[in-house]
């Protein structure tokens, strides 16, 4: 049977993932609040910088700063915070000393928790490539082709749009898309001698569309000029893009501009 076919991909449910709470303390967290040089003013001071952690989740505790405290102070501070945030329920992992100015211990705690990561589950088909409609997918296939066939020849002002897919009762596919181009000159450049240009254009990209969909195809081109298709608010909407927003953006690009000019 005959009929527009719409892709989607396919999201599978996420696994329950393990709980585990990460504590990071800096050094200037205790500043003020007790000399370090005396053992029982250094435990009152990392509990009171430090904040219970609420039951049940394993902890890891990693002590940014490090290179801010003396290294004879160094075990003493870290030993005193890891007793100020163990209760009853919580249990500390692993203790990681850093100093994310200096680098110091970050690729180390980055690898290790980067290995505790639980694997996630396919969000969608293994042998998916993208979750973009196939519409898109080889209207990009075409202008890919174009942007190789024409090198420099064509500005990169060209868009492609598919206007048709059927689904062909022998199993075939027939897809028609639009060429827009912005002058009649560049028109005349893609088309080539004879339209040889866009027929090694049609037929480059419909070699890709096939081995995409895996299916025969009757690839289409059409040429056209339309100077403003870039303010074609339909076209960014296919992207998932705000048009309000871009041309904002141009808007305040060319306010810009004109002053420099000034």
């Amino acid at each position: 049977a005959e009929g527009d076919e719409n892709p989607e991909g396919e999201g599978v449910d996420e696994s329950e993932e393990e709980e585990e709470e990460v504590s990071v303390v800096g050094e200037d967290e205790n500043e003020g609040e007790a000399d370090p040089n005396e053992d029982e003013e250094v435990q009152v001071a990392v509990s009171a910088a430090v904040p219970q952690p609420a039951a049940g989740p394993s902890v890891v505790l990693v002590f940014n700063k490090a290179d801010q405290i003396p290294a004879d102070m160094l075990d003493k501070v870290v030993e005193a915070t890891r007793a100020a945030i163990c209760g009853d329920t919580t249990v500390v992992d692993r203790v990681f000393v850093i100093s994310a100015t200096e680098g110091t211990g970050v690729e180390e705690m980055k690898a290790a928790f980067a290995e505790a990561m639980p694997e996630s589950p396919w969000l969608f088909e293994e042998d998916d490539m993208t979750d973009l409609p196939l519409r898109l997918m080889v209207a990009e296939i075409t202008r890919e082709k174009i942007f190789l066939r024409c090198r420099q020849e064509i500005p990169y002002q060209t868009y492609v749009e598919t206007t048709m897919w059927k689904n062909l009762g022998n199993g075939g596919i027939r897809i028609n898309q639009t060429v827009y181009v912005q002058k009649e000159s560049q028109k005349g450049i893609m088309m080539g001698a004879g339209g040889t240009k866009i027929k090694a254009i049609g037929s480059d990209a419909r070699q890709d569309i096939m081995e995409l969909v895996d299916k025969t195809v009757h690839l289409f081109l059409h040429v056209k000029v339309d100077k403003n298709w870039k303010n074609n608010k339909r076209f960014y909407e296919e992207w998932g893009l705000d048009y309000n927003s871009m041309s904002t953006g141009k808007s305040k690009n060319k306010k810009s501009q004109s002053k420099k000019r000034r």
